[in-house]
């Protein structure tokens, strides 16, 4: 994939001067982006730096896991001929673990039956991987398992877990209704609260759905990115939450603290919050 050079926008900047709330979501709403801009023109200027920025950003996601959906695909093609073991929970759940534990793009890796059944593996906070296996229907009996960095076994700190719905999640309910990949909305991860996305896929035998394949990652590495994103020459990026409009990335602590509280003041006063806002 061909990157652009990074470049600043030749606007004429005051920070301070004026909160324009410009929320964008990159691949249809990962984060969202507030401007701080001046000018005459603000919504055409707006309009062309929300898609310059917009496009960055979704090259710089798809630069990094857009080759995922080719691994959702090689695993649709393995079970399709019988080379992925759908049918043994526990020799599928070492393979997943194997390929969280190798590939730190990944944060999760699961594939969920259309019986109700359930294998995956999730890296949590501190590095280490978990393997979950439930096995068909609600009341399906589930085990968790643990392995370390180095993929030495090791008991799991998880004792409670309810999967009873688990085939309701977002993932699994897109992927069932598409045969391409499908990504997901951003969701808030539940290890740390971060943003994240998903990919799924659907399995299928002849017309029939056996399950669906789904992968998960957080989009944190953006961080510095954003932060070195150039308005002119001094203005900058911040990143807020879609949903409640907490400041997320901010181009430097300093600029957090000073105008912090102005780019909340100006998203409180949007008459419709964060939902009235375009996305990017």
């Amino acid at each position: 994939m061909t990157m652009r050079t990074n470049r600043r926008f030749s606007l004429r900047v005051t920070i301070a001067s004026l909160v324009v709330g410009l929320l964008f979501a990159t691949v249809a709403g990962v984060l969202a982006i507030a401007l701080i801009i001046r000018g005459q023109t603000i919504t055409a200027t707006a309009e062309i730096i929300q898609g310059e920025i917009s496009t960055r950003i979704t090259e710089k996601i798809q630069e990094r896991f857009g080759p995922l959906g080719d691994l959702l695909r090689e695993y649709q093609a393995s079970s399709t001929r019988g080379h992925l073991p759908l049918d043994d929970e526990e020799l599928l759940a070492k393979q997943l673990v194997e390929r969280v534990r190798y590939d730190p793009r990944i944060e999760w890796l699961a594939f969920l039956g259309s019986d109700g059944s359930a294998v995956g593996s999730v890296r949590m906070p501190d590095g280490k991987i978990r393997a979950i296996r439930k096995g068909p229907g609600e009341s399906g009996d589930v085990v968790i398992e643990g392995w370390s960095h180095d993929g030495t076994y090791e008991p799991s700190e998880i004792d409670d877990l309810d999967l009873s719905t688990i085939q309701q999640v977002a993932w699994f309910q897109l992927g069932s209704e598409s045969i391409e990949p499908v990504w997901t909305p951003p969701y808030v991860r539940p290890l740390d609260g971060t943003l994240g996305r998903a990919c799924a896929l659907a399995i299928r035998s002849g017309n029939e759905l056996v399950g669906v394949f789904g992968l998960g990652f957080g989009v944190e590495f953006l961080r510095e990115y954003i932060r070195g994103l150039k308005v002119g020459k001094s203005g900058g990026v911040f990143t807020l939450h879609p949903e409640h409009g907490e400041i997320l990335v901010s181009p430097s602590d300093e600029v957090l603290l000073r105008l912090g509280p102005i780019v909340q003041k100006a998203i409180e006063e949007l008459p419709s919050g964060m939902g009235g806002l375009t996305p990017g």
